[in-house]
């Protein structure tokens, strides 16, 4: 079994941090991308380099309300937040643009990206 590795992200979210989730890693994909969500309404893109011991910040994408969960979508520039906004947003990580998917009566605590559904 391999040591685990950990790495200092340079620019830390500003309150508790809810979720971290890597970019999925295929045969064609080779990213090192790490996205945060935190109570301090961010979620935030980090890029690790080969051999870094130290992920760098790539972007902040700003929330009205604090960020409970993110997850990567069908690539590595897209992805998904939850919070207590109430709502459930799409992120393309190249531009920053925002498009809310759903809106909830109450907090939305979790997303998943499914390419079937």
């Amino acid at each position: 079994m391999a040591p685990a590795t950990q790495f200092e992200v340079a620019q830390p979210p500003n309150d508790a941090i809810s979720a971290v989730v890597f970019a999925p890693r295929g045969p064609s994909s080779t990213s090192n991308r790490l996205l945060v969500s935190s109570w301090d309404k961010n979620v935030y893109l980090y890029e690790i380099a080969e051999g870094a011991e130290e992920a760098t910040l790539v972007r902040t994408y700003e929330h009205r309300a604090p960020v409970l969960d993110v997850c990567f979508g069908a690539n590595e520039d897209e992805a998904y937040t939850a919070g207590l906004d109430w709502q459930v947003k799409r992120i393309d990580l190249s531009t920053g643009e925002q498009t809310v998917m759903t809106k909830h009566t109450k907090a939305a605590r979790c997303v998943v990206y499914s390419a079937e559904h």
